[in-house]
């Protein structure tokens, strides 16, 4: 019996292989997006803990020089805040890039698993047809025998 051969299927191997390393790398950088935006959200959460702490100790009795230094690290806790955010920018459009990336790799793999499925099909038709010829070819054979073997008995 024959045997199916695709013959792009080194093509569609390696359309496979992008897909997969496409998969793996936007994996990658959403978890790298996930990690900075939760160091995001703690500088954030700094940020609130400081401005608490300097509202009470303004309360109480807060002298200049720890006044100045607070709104020194808050200074400082805000300009990472900023810079925080710039990266996940970044991060954020890595992941957009990536996902493009993948959306087209799977696009190109998809259209060669088409063209295998319907190449595929056909050749099961026509398997199909020649096994159809066969069991006609041993009709007819039978048939004909059976004709001989009735001619004889006359």
């Amino acid at each position: 019996m024959a045997k199916f051969k695709f013959k792009l299927q080194p093509v569609l191997h390696h359309r496979r292989k992008k897909e997969d390393i496409f998969k793996k790398e936007l994996a990658d950088i959403k978890r790298l997006f996930e990690i900075e935006k939760s160091i995001l959200e703690k500088l954030e959460r700094r940020l609130t803990n400081l401005h608490t702490e300097l509202r009470g100790k303004q309360r109480s009795s807060l002298d200049p020089s720890e006044a100045v230094a607070y709104s020194n690290y808050i200074d400082r806790v805000e300009q990472e805040i900023e810079l925080q955010m710039i990266k996940l920018t970044n991060i954020a459009n890595d992941v957009k890039r990536a996902q493009e990336r993948l959306i087209e790799a799977s696009k190109d793999k998809k259209i060669l698993e088409k063209l295998y499925d319907k190449q595929y099909e056909e050749f099961k038709k026509e398997l199909e047809r020649i096994e159809q010829g066969l069991i006609d070819e041993v009709a007819t054979i039978r048939h004909n025998r059976r004709q001989v073997s009735v001619l004889k008995e006359d």
